[in-house]
């Protein structure tokens, strides 16, 4: 699995640059989503990027605008002399009023329809992750033998449950409890869990950009815990195929990756499932 983490991190080339692969999200055919050499899915979004020559980009203005009024030192100030040597193309601002909004310096709901249908974007994501799916949770959202034509979805409601990887207690908590389909009657509900990957932490200390961090979670400190980690993992997948596990390493610290897993994977398989997504944390009971 570390192999699969290290390949899916990209080279940093320093600016983004146009790609001329351009697919609708969610895409029409799942098959497109799979990596050839591993056999996994990719749910990375990558939009092909429409160049504007004429013209400065409002984020190549914000990158050099930052090269310019950031030294290298953070604790110093801009002289009057550097803002002088700034570009008037990054001086003098085009911005549409519509959404000239900070942070927001481009048209959004332009850029989500480009995506959505498959179009060129104006400018390069800054946070377009790479989102592999580990595995995929065969209980969940493979409802057309449920379809009829008295209802327009299979399903009533979707419940996807973020969990830390080694919550094993708490997944088979719910399992027993609150997720038995007996104890719904006919209302038509599905379950499953995101998790990333177990991985190595020797010390409770952890330093993120420069800030020194207590880690006050279950965490493994050796190999040989590693290993038994992700044998019950996969073993737990198997029995029950409700894990949606990504290619990431499971931590408090990479809760961003997993919400963008968990959007894109449903944005996917369950859209025409159910009308209604709950997102929760596995600390959390749903009451029939």
């Amino acid at each position: 699995m570390d192999n699969i983490m290290n390949s899916s991190k990209r080279k940093e080339t320093g600016r983004a640059s146009p790609t001329s692969n351009c697919r609708k999200w969610p895409p029409s055919n799942i098959r497109d989503l799979v990596v050839k050499e591993t056999g996994i899915l990719d749910l990375t979004l990558r939009p092909s990027v429409k160049r504007q020559r004429d013209k400065m980009l409002e984020s190549d203005i914000h990158y050099s605008l930052l090269r310019k009024l950031y030294t290298g030192n953070a604790t110093g100030s801009n002289s009057f002399e550097n803002i002088a040597l700034i570009d008037s193309a990054v001086r003098i601002r085009g911005y549409t009023p519509d959404f000239n909004l900070y942070p927001q310096v481009m048209d959004m709901r332009k850029t989500v329809a480009a995506v959505k249908f498959g179009e060129p974007v104006d400018e390069a994501p800054i946070n377009d992750p790479d989102v592999l799916v580990i595995t995929s949770p065969i209980a969940t959202c493979q409802s057309k033998h449920l379809r009829s034509e008295k209802f327009t979805y299979p399903l009533d409601l979707v419940v996807i449950i973020k969990s830390c990887v080694l919550c094993f207690e708490n997944r088979k908590r719910a399992r027993t409890t609150f997720m038995p389909r007996k104890m719904w009657g006919g209302f038509r509900i599905q379950f499953m869990f995101v998790v990333g990957l177990p991985h190595i932490l020797p010390s409770s200390l952890l330093t993120i950009d420069g800030v020194r961090i207590t880690y006050r979670h279950a965490r493994l400190t050796n190999r040989t815990q590693l290993k038994a980690a992700r044998e019950r993992l996969f073993r737990e997948s198997s029995e029950y195929g409700d894990l949606l596990i990504g290619g990431f390493r499971d931590s408090y610290y990479n809760l961003t990756l997993k919400l963008i897993l968990t959007f894109r994977w449903a944005s996917v398989f369950c859209l025409s499932q159910t009308p209604i997504f709950l997102f929760m944390d596995d600390d959390f009971a749903v009451i029939p």
